[in-house]
């Protein structure tokens, strides 16, 4: 018996399950290539500055207040500077202090602030107040 010419339900369900995975793939594919792509100025490197407890906590805190923070400020190429007061340890015995987070724009930025003379004021400055307190670490970071 000869076939008749047309299409079937099956292959008529087969199409459109092909249009529909194409038309998803195509709006992932858009999606994807509109996706803002990482660049050197979201990648920001880092001065990260743990103190640990000093002996005595208010002249510390003073100090930091009122002399180094000025002078960290200075600092050229600084972006932004966080400093996070450690509460607590999980474990209950932290010997952590304070937190300072200096960020520069790259890698290069930061290697080169810390060149400046005010950079070497600042360091200069930590024996004034948190020698043997202090631990300096270089890192990489996302602007919020």
């Amino acid at each position: 018996m000869p076939r008749k010419a047309g299409l079937n339900v099956a292959t008529v369900a087969t199409l459109l399950l092909c249009l529909t995975v194409m038309v998803i793939a195509s709006v992932v594919s858009t999606a994807l290539a509109q996706e803002r792509p990482t660049t050197p100025v979201e990648s920001m490197a880092k001065l990260i500055v743990l103190y640990r407890i000093p002996r005595d906590p208010a002249e510390f805190d003073r100090y930091y207040a009122q002399v180094h923070t000025p002078l960290v400020k200075k600092i050229p190429g600084l972006r932004r500077l966080e400093v996070t007061r450690v509460t607590g340890a999980p474990s209950g015995a932290g010997d952590l202090y304070l937190i300072a987070e200096l960020y520069f724009d790259n890698a290069a930025a930061r290697e080169a602030a810390l060149a400046s003379n005010e950079a070497k004021a600042t360091e200069a400055d930590l024996s004034k107040f948190a020698e043997g307190i202090v631990s300096v670490y270089f890192g990489m970071g996302r602007e919020p």
